[in-house]
């Protein structure tokens, strides 16, 4: 027979676990190389969730920062952000965010465009003649 402890204690089991969900993500444009692009993810869940990074070529350790300072992650609470510093154009691309906690995980792609000016390699040919302004 169900005793108003064991419903008590059902409930309260019930109210206090949640499956992670990213509840904020937000695709960064920068605008020339050498600026600094700050990539956030904010999820949601009880127990509060763990919050890594990865891109489609590497996982990106929690509290990392590279050695020239370049990447830096910084996380607190259900917030985790991922600074670039001095982008280059090969900062491109997609980066993935996964919230995780005993109940389960979640994850959200976010994309970082880099507009650059065309660079020219190899050998470059400049023909003129007399007369050519």
């Amino acid at each position: 027979m169900l005793q108003t402890k064991d419903l008590i204690w059902t409930l309260f089991f019930l109210g206090t676990a949640a499956k992670p969900k990213i509840t904020y993500v937000e695709n960064q444009t920068a605008m020339e190389l050498e600026e600094q692009v700050t990539l956030t993810c904010e999820a949601s869940g009880d127990p509060i969730p763990s919050i890594t990074w990865r891109t489609s070529t590497r996982n990106i350790s929690s509290e990392e920062k590279t050695l020239d300072g370049h990447m830096v992650v910084r996380s607190h609470a259900r917030v985790s952000s991922l600074t670039l510093k001095s982008i280059q154009y090969t900062d491109a691309g997609e980066y993935i965010c996964t919230a995780s906690n005993t109940i389960g995980q979640d994850s959200q792609s976010m994309y970082l465009e880099v507009q650059y000016a065309p660079k020219l390699q190899g050998p470059v040919a400049v023909y003129t003649w007399e007369g050519n302004q």
